[in-house]
């Protein structure tokens, strides 16, 4: 998700959500496939990475 204008100064925070919840300062951008939730084990704090679409 990413935070929106009224997220404060949060807004164009990107969010990785592991729980389905709502919240209207956030937006949906995407979603990862179950058999790809692995990667995440990849991801840390302030490392570099990019989503690439999948055709």
């Amino acid at each position: 998700m990413i935070g929106n204008d009224n997220f404060g100064k949060y807004k164009n925070e990107l969010q990785i959500v592991l729980e389905p919840h709502s919240d209207p300062r956030k937006n949906l951008v995407g979603k990862i496939p179950p058999e790809e939730l692995m990667l995440l084990d990849f991801v840390k704090p302030w490392i570099k990475f990019k989503f690439v679409p999948k055709n």
